[in-house]
């Protein structure tokens, strides 16, 4: 059968099974089918060998486990035939359309949460209620012991979990909260520890009039609470307690009433426009779609279009984030930092939460991570300084967001990726001249072009506000303004309306440590050529500065970046023990930025 194999009914929500023409197949010893299994949760991804060999073997794998796993997958092609490859990243399943209930769940859920966010609470419900009955218990229950339970399964309930609250809040808000009762009542067990649902319950109660039982039901999961693990029910939860002990909540009983769907909550949609002309960097915008949750930080130096990435990357992913898309920079309008107390009001306000914000800081974060929990959210945290200002605000749910920019490295920060963006290539630095001042233009004159590029190092800051400039003084050759950018201050050229590229270079330098801004100011002495790590450390130990330190700083904060020039020539014009090093160089419009600053000092 292998090659092409018959259209099959796959499940791996709850027992995995296969289904061939209506009869049951035989996917043989529990190691092959815990293959399988890994394959459909990750269904359309690879898997690496060392991934499956980790998970069906789940300690002291055989020496021999690499050719059982290629017996397993012989095996398994026999019923899947080529719906199982192998390429470079690993084994990749890929189903038939509406083969796999794990991809029909994941279609109805996102068709479900779109409804919703239009405000279709009947339709959202529906089809959310048919992904949430595609489920028949844990996936690929059974194959594995309780603490041997792959991460993919895990996540996976997860999924489901969240799936299920959004549609228990559907139901009631479409009015029918005795069938979102005996559902929790259903499933109480399984989700002892997912507060959304305490909440949902307590509301399906009152509006059944039935508000006593949600008080009682509320003090038995604060005493569940305190006895198992010694805390006390969320802010949330405590402040929706509190707003039922009012006298307004005991209100004529509604339990056979059906109450008008009400319109469902719009999520926040914060994120800015994207820029027309923008020059997409493929690379790094794959990076950021890919894997869309967790906390990913872009980072950089001054100017090279972090913020533009992550908001485009936003744009293109916010359908897949029901419970909002939301957008915070790290300064005021006024250009001053902004506190982690004021940027979480900013987003408790954002949600809707910002009548009951407690003043105390901490119990505010606790609103927010509260609010997060069980929610899908995109959050993108623009320019943050330092890790502690991301820790206090990032949302609590495995399957949010969190796109970070940065202008250092937050090595401290727990993030599941980080993104170096760097300057332009000349390529891409040319295409957005083209785009600001025409093709014609830029095609007439390539060596100014070159030549304006490589004064500015690439910078996509410089190269916007030289374009903005060029466009409006069409008279002026490139050849011109080259020769005007060479001279003595090519930072009186930078400038275009309200935007001066010298200003932000002294505002981000205001705010970098005393001792990187030193460090900075000796290397930039040193040579405007390519030069090693011990040659900088060399430098740097003469001003007596600490030479390590201070050189991984520069490096952490952008100001240096490997060179691309360390060619046949330069590796014979250094030293011998340096033959093989990295080459270092300082971008040139930082260096001259610090030069001029050095003289003036």
């Amino acid at each position: 059968m292998e090659g092409s194999a018959p259209r099959l009914d796959i499940r791996v929500l709850g027992t995995l099974s296969v289904c061939a023409a209506g009869a049951e197949v035989e996917l043989g010893s529990i190691k092959q089918r815990r293959l399988l299994a890994l394959l459909l949760m990750r269904a359309n991804r690879a898997i690496t060998v060392s991934e499956l060999i980790d998970a069906i073997w789940t300690e002291n794998p055989p020496r021999t486990a690499r050719k059982n796993l290629q017996v397993y997958i012989c095996g398994l092609r026999k019923v899947m035939g080529d719906r199982i490859q192998y390429g470079p990243n690993g084994y990749v399943f890929s189903p038939d359309s509406g083969e796999l209930d794990l991809l029909r769940f994941d279609e109805l859920t996102a068709a479900g949460r779109r409804a919703a966010r239009h405000g279709d609470t009947t339709a959202a419900a529906d089809l959310l209620g048919s992904a949430v009955r595609l489920w028949r218990g844990r996936p690929a229950a059974g194959l594995w012991e309780a603490g041997e339970i792959p991460g993919d399964a895990g996540r996976l309930w997860d999924h489901f979990a969240t799936a299920y609250e959004d549609w228990i809040d559907a139901t009631i808000s479409m009015g029918r909260h005795i069938e979102a009762l005996e559902n929790l009542d259903v499933t109480e067990d399984a989700f002892t520890h997912r507060e959304r649902l305490t909440i949902s319950r307590m509301r399906a109660l009152t509006l059944c009039g039935r508000t006593l039982e949600a008080l009682a039901f509320y003090e038995a999961k604060r005493q569940f609470l305190a006895r198992e693990y010694g805390i006390d029910p969320s802010p949330v939860l405590r402040t929706m307690y509190h707003s039922l002990l009012s006298p307004e909540s005991y209100g004529a009983p509604v339990m056979f009433a059906n109450t008008p769907p009400q319109p469902a909550p719009v999520a926040p949609y914060q994120l800015p426009r994207q820029i027309p002309d923008q020059v997409e960097r493929a690379e790094p915008l794959r990076q950021l779609l890919q894997h869309p949750a967790g906390i990913k930080v872009v980072w950089g130096r001054l100017g090279t279009g972090k913020t533009a990435l992550a908001v485009q990357a936003a744009h293109l992913m916010a359908e897949d984030f029901p419970d909002g898309t939301l957008f915070v920079r790290s300064s005021a309008a006024d250009g001053q930092q902004k506190n982690g107390a004021t940027v979480v009001r900013e987003l408790l306000s954002a949600v809707g939460l910002s009548a009951g914000v407690p003043d105390d800081p901490e119990a505010a974060v606790a609103l927010w991570r509260s609010w997060t929990t069980g929610r899908k959210v995109l959050l993108v945290l623009d320019d943050v300084p330092e890790e502690d200002y991301a820790d206090a605000v990032l949302p609590s749910s495995p399957d949010s967001l969190v796109i970070i920019t940065s202008r250092s490295r937050l090595s401290g920060l727990e993030a599941d990726q980080w993104i170096e963006l760097a300057d332009f290539t000349e390529w891409e630095a040319a295409q957005l001249l083209a785009r600001l001042i025409g093709e014609r233009r830029v095609d007439r004159e390539p060596q100014a072009v070159a030549e304006i590029i490589a004064l500015c190092g690439s910078s996509p800051l410089a190269i916007r506000v030289i374009g903005s400039k060029l466009s409006v003084i069409p008279h002026l050759s490139i050849a011109d303004f080259a020769a005007r950018l060479a001279g003595a201050d090519p930072f009186t050229e930078l400038v275009s309306g309200q935007v001066s590229v010298e200003a932000r270079y002294a505002k981000w330098y205001q705010h970098l440590p005393q001792e990187s801004k030193a460090a900075a100011r000796c290397l930039a002495e040193l040579s405007a050529e390519p030069f090693t790590q011990i040659e900088a450390c060399q430098a740097l130990a003469f001003e007596g500065y600490s030479p390590d330190r201070a050189f991984e700083l520069l490096l952490e904060h952008g100001m240096l970046s490997a060179s691309e020039t360390f060619d046949e020539v330069t590796a014979h014009a250094v030293a011998d023990v340096t033959l093989h090093a990295e080459m270092y160089e300082m971008p040139p419009l930082i260096r001259r930025f610090l030069l001029r600053g050095a003289d003036g000092a």
